[in-house]
């Protein structure tokens, strides 16, 4: 089941949840394909969320609500959200058909942590989309909430710059 969650994760998904059926052995042998099969795979129930369209601003919604929840008011005068979408053209003009997205799981975390460490930041969140992307695709969402306007848009600013350099890998098709 690890394996199939981590496949689903890489995929995009979220809160993915595998639930063993009950009645897994019996459907796995009324496939006929003979005796002990049953004991190699199961059936199952999935259910997981991706973000994107209407998802990510689920997402991002409960990113603002947990913000506010968690914190305190005399640190939060501001929440700031950058969502990045695939463009249809590249930095130097040329027509995208789609784009391959990858990132550095690992690296994105570091940078949630030390931007999060930031004088007057209260929160940082990011999601960053992977697969093969077309025009109008979500790239990412990344949020950053804080005590001052003239904090939280230069810390966001610098983030996502960071994302881009630093986590993201993208490969454009023309």
């Amino acid at each position: 089941m690890e394996e199939l969650k981590e496949i689903l994760a890489k995929a995009g998904f979220l809160e993915i949840e595998i639930f063993h059926k009950e009645q897994s052995d019996e459907i796995i042998r009324s496939w006929n394909f003979g005796d002990g099969v049953e004991r190699m795979v199961f059936s199952a129930y999935i259910k997981a969320r991706k973000p994107g369209g209407d998802g990510g601003r689920i997402m991002v919604d409960e990113w603002i609500t947990e913000v506010k929840k968690k914190s305190d008011f005399q640190d939060l005068g501001m929440i700031l959200v950058h969502n990045g979408v695939v463009r249809a053209t590249s930095k130097d003009g040329k027509s995208i058909k789609r784009m391959r997205l990858s990132h550095d799981k690992g690296r994105l975390h570091a940078l949630i942590e030390e931007f999060s460490k930031k004088e007057g930041i209260v929160s940082v969140k990011a999601w960053i989309n992977e697969g093969m992307l077309t025009v109008g695709d979500d790239i990412m969402y990344a949020l950053v909430a804080g005590r001052f306007r003239t904090i939280v848009i230069p810390v966001l600013e610098e983030f996502v710059g960071k994302i881009k350099k630093e986590v993201v890998t993208e490969e454009e098709f023309f």
